[in-house]
This record gives structure tokens, sequence and C-alpha cells, in this order.
């Protein structure tokens, strides 16, 4: 398989039967390593995923802090859960924060 990227680095493949046919002749060829380099996610799509795990997590965790749920819980039970919460909006707050500023 023949990599290229096009100027916003979309990445496109050919197999050696389209490159006789002029396929990618107005692309520059990249390297497979290339194609992996280009493929990784940037740190601000890593950042928006884990606001977004950590947002999900929120959401999933709010049924257990309703008065009636929360009461029935253990105490070990309730400790996890303000903690685990805590540090969702913690990432949440320091990650939107800094993509706003970023």
């Amino acid at each position: 398989m023949n990599y290229f990227k096009n100027k916003n680095n979309e990445i496109f493949a050919y197999d050696d039967e389209q490159i006789e046919q002029g396929y990618g002749s107005d692309l520059t060829p990249i390297t497979e390593s290339d194609v992996k380099e280009l493929q990784k996610p940037t740190q601000a799509e890593l950042d928006a995923q884990k606001v977004s795990e950590a947002k999900a997590y929120l959401a999933s965790t709010d049924f257990y802090f309703t008065i009636d749920k929360y009461a029935t819980l253990t105490e070990e039970r309730q400790s996890e859960l303000k903690s685990k919460r805590e540090d969702a909006r913690t990432l949440i707050n320091l990650l939107e924060v800094t993509d706003v500023k970023g």
C-alpha cells in the first residue's frame, strides 16, 4: 500500500494499480510511520475524551445521590462515590478551563 497526505494532513492509501492510474499524483507521499503519527489523537482530543468520560460518570452516579438511595449505601460506598465524583469534577474543571485558555 502506498500512503499519501494532502495539505490538510488527510491520509490517502492507494495500491500499485491505482498509482499507475494516476491516483495520488497531486499528494505528498508518506511512510507508514507518518500515517501512525498523523492518526495519533491530539492532546486536546485526549482531554475532550477524558472530560466526556468524567461527565458520563457523574451522570451515571447522580441516581446514588438521591436522598432515598444515598441513605441505603454503606459508608465506604458513600465515601468512594464522593471521592470519585470530586475527582471527576476537578478533571472537568481543569481540562475545560485549560481548553478555553489554550
